[in-house]
């Protein structure tokens, strides 16, 4: 510990020598407050965050307390440069010569002297600039640096910088750097991170006190110095440091208000609540210099998995320092699993993945279940088998493993060790079939591009197991050949989607800033569809992406948007609350009802319109404005694309089919999107069941209802049928079937505003009759 103290004393010691030399402004002054020549306590410090007033913003001065009403004198002589009216926020602004430049000083929340006129001379602590404002109880005082033109005003500079300013100014109390607040987080991310799982880039998020006394206000100002370094575990080497000696922070000068929230954390930090992000911006001497803080993080990802000391320092204007020293581990970011492939059908398996950043990396680990609960992992291969040099690993079938089985395996996952056994966390999960022909049966490629996570995503974990909900839906479904890839294969050309008959491509909810599909993946899948391709594609804001202009458009977003899925956008749907959408009636998607938004948060799933002779396939429970027309979750084309001549189809869902629960509904969609593209499903679907035995009407949902509500019903024989509404007078409102009906389950959906009616609120029934029998249901139409 005797090197850490050594080490930290002789830092502060160059920090404070290279302070003195990039100080150039060394004019020094009095108080503007009785006693005028004695050193005075501060309430506020200079660049503490201000969440008052219109924006937030950096505090431009000190802040000294004083009775409402007590004289305020010139800190330096000069004349007066100008006089601000504006109540309790009015202020005099005094302009002093020194050595051919111009230094200004403001004095605000003061009434200013009557007496007084711009241009007249004031001599330090002699002329009354003004006094207290009433109810302010305090000298709100800004200094500018020095500038050649006396029109100009400088940046604001800090009053107790260690070289100039206000003297004297004894402070004894050194800062306090709040142990409990620390909090690492992703990069750019509210996701919070263990202390003994760090990975990738981190944000370093603390609160730092400055102490200018020892009670209330006194004690929760803003910090001069802020930073930190990273010690070996023993603490005897500094194994990490930023700029200037792990200095981030050390205000002598103010930076631009637009970057408040790069120092300050947003949301949390307050005026009493000083919360640093103390990994942003590119050292002290670059924000002095610049006024600019640009986001930045401590990137472990150059350090090898293990035990270090995080040490956080900060340190006043009076050389007064705190330091505290907080156990961390690294752990890396998991590898990146590129393909699980089943390309020889049979039980054959290739899995590929990226390298491995790390300069301790003895190899990988490729982990195997059975279960589709995906419990009871064993390895099929180690480091031995998959060394650091590797990037993949074949097998002929699941014999080979490290651990082999009889059973059919069908899902994957990676992970990385250094040389001390240390592993990484683990990949996402992939899967592959166990039994396929590939001359035989259809191939299914099912790509990931799904990587958005934490912040304002809606998934936060930073790996997934969604490719299994898809794997496990086409398994139940059909027998076909499938394989898995993540987005990252078919960018860097590792896999030619055209080698495979059905593509199921889903993004989650991957927003304009990750970019849905990037220009290299939308000319991949434009060439499947021209070759005859069969495109499953779903995720949440394609259409935001894809349809409208925005900062990280490409020139082919609309051409592919508009040309290969034939969709258009019409509204982002972050108000919708039901997160429930219908088939079709008359398609293959009738009688469907999916709910999404289950596995987690569906928060803003596109309304879409099919063009080009695509239809609608799924619709929302929302009307649009015309209050007839559904809003649109789904819609399918088949034809040709651009000059191909070969009929290709397109299925595409405007929200994530991945959050779709129960699982059942998932199967039972994914019956229908193979039928679409003529494969023979091995079993139909939960929503399609057998004949049912009796006739019946079930309860419209939603109820209360407004102005559409869904209803379903079994015909249990051949013949006709009829579904009225009436009112509570008997009298017939709407009558929605009286046809011919086969044996089924029918779902359709009343609008209570379509065919111009005029409808109030009330109870009305819905009246199911057919060969045998009458049913009566009552609903609420609420408005």
């Amino acid at each position: 510990m005797k090197k850490l103290q050594l080490s930290i004393i002789t830092i502060l010691l160059l920090v404070s020598q290279n302070a003195l030399l990039a100080q150039a402004d060394t004019i020094k002054y009095q108080w503007p407050v009785s006693p005028l020549t004695s050193s005075q306590s501060l309430s506020a410090t200079f660049c503490e965050f201000r969440n008052t007033g219109s924006a937030d913003h950096f505090h431009d001065a000190v802040d000294m307390p004083e009775p409402d009403g007590n004289p305020v004198y010139p800190s330096i002589d000069g004349v007066v440069d100008y006089i601000g009216s504006s109540g309790s926020n009015s202020y005099v602004t005094v302009r002093t010569a020194v050595n051919g430049k111009y230094k200004k000083i403001v004095y605000l929340h003061i009434l200013p002297n009557p007496g007084l006129s711009v241009g007249n001379s004031v001599v330090t602590g002699q002329t009354i600039l003004g006094t207290i404002y009433n109810g302010m109880g305090h000298v709100h005082f800004t200094e500018k640096e020095l500038v050649s033109n006396p029109n100009s005003s400088g940046t604001d500079i800090n009053p107790i910088r260690p070289e100039g300013g206000l003297v004297p100014y004894i402070d004894p109390y050194p800062p306090n750097v709040v142990s409990s607040s620390l909090q690492f987080r992703e990069n750019g991310s509210s996701k919070v991170l263990a202390s003994n799982q760090l990975s990738g880039k981190v944000d370093i998020i603390i609160k730092i006190e400055e102490r200018n006394g020892t009670s209330g206000i006194y004690t929760n100002n803003g910090t001069y110095i802020a930073g930190y370094r990273v010690w070996n575990a023993d603490t005897s080497e500094v194994v990490f440091e930023p700029n200037d000696s792990g200095m981030k922070f050390k205000f002598d000068r103010q930076p631009g208000n637009s970057y408040v929230h790069q120092v300050f954390l947003q949301g949390v930090a307050t005026l009493s609540n000083p919360v640093y992000i103390l990994t942003n911006g590119d050292g002290a001497s670059y924000v002095n210099n610049n006024g600019i803080v640009q986001d930045n993080y401590w990137n472990t990802d150059l350090l090898a998995e293990g035990n270090y000391i995080l040490e956080i320092f900060a340190e006043d204007t009076r050389e007064n320092t705190d330091s505290k020293l907080f156990p961390v581990t690294i752990s890396k970011d998991p590898p990146e699993l590129l393909t699980v492939l089943n390309s020889e059908g049979g039980s054959s398996l290739t899995v590929s993945w990226k390298s491995f950043p790390s300069p301790t990396l003895a190899g990988y680990r490729v982990y195997y279940t059975a279960n589709q609960n995906l419990t009871g992992w064993s390895l099929a291969a180690d480091e031995s088998m998959a060394p650091a040099d590797s990037n993949s690993i074949s097998f002929a079938n699941s014999q080979e493993f490290l651990n082999p089985t009889d059973s059919e395996v069908y899902y994957f996952y990676i992970t990385a060790v250094d040389s001390n056994g240390n592993e990484s966390l683990p990949s996402d999960i992939y899967s592959r079939s166990a039994n396929g022909n590939p001359g035989l049966n259809k191939s299914v490629l099912i790509v990931d591009g799904f990587t958005r996570f934490g912040g304002q995503g809606s998934w936060a974990e930073r790996t997934h197991a969604f490719n299994t909900s898809y794997f496990n839906a086409l398994n139940e479904s059909a027998d076909v050949v499938v394989s898995s890839c993540a987005n990252d294969a078919v960018i860097d050309n590792l896999i030619d989607i055209k080698d495979y008959d059905i593509v199921l491509w889903f993004v989650g909810d991957e927003s304009r800033a990750e970019n849905t599909l990037i220009t290299l993946e939308q000319a991949q899948i434009a060439d499947f569809l021209e070759e005859g391709g069969n495109l499953f594609i779903t995720g949440n804001d394609i259409g935001f992406d894809l349809d409208l202009p925005h900062g990280n458009s490409q020139f082919t977003d609309t051409l592919l948007y508009r040309h290969y899925l034939n969709a258009r956008f019409v509204h982002n749907g972050a108000l919708l609350e039901d997160r429930t959408v219908f088939g079709e009636p008359g398609t293959i998607f009738e009688g469907l009802t999916l709910n999404f938004g289950e596995v987690y948060v569906e928060d803003s799933p596109d309304d879409i319109e099919p063009i080009n002779g695509a239809i609608p396939i799924l619709n929302y429970q929302y009307l649009r404005p015309d209050n007839v027309t559904y809003r649109k979750g789904g819609i399918a084309y088949t034809g040709t694309f651009a000059d191909g001549d070969i009929e290709g189809k397109v299925v595409y869902l405007s929200f994530a089919a991945e959050t779709i629960s129960p699982a059942s509904q998932l199967n039972s969609l994914m019956v229908r999107v193979l039928q679409y593209f003529d494969v023979v499903t091995s079993v139909e679907d939960d929503q399609n069941e057998l004949i049912p035995v009796y006739s019946s009407l079930e309860q419209n949902y939603p109820n209360p209802f407004n102005p559409s509500t869904t209803i379903q019903f079994n015909v249990a024989e051949l013949g006709k049928v009829s579904l009225k509404i009436y009112d509570i007078l008997g009298r017939e409102v709407a009558e929605l079937i009286n046809d011919i009906k086969q044996p089924g389950k029918y779902t359709i959906v009343w609008n209570a505003l379509s065919g111009n009616q005029n409808i109030a609120s009330g109870v009305y029934f819905s009246v199911l009759k057919t060969k045998n029998v009458t049913i009566t249901k009552s609903m609420l139409l609420l408005k």
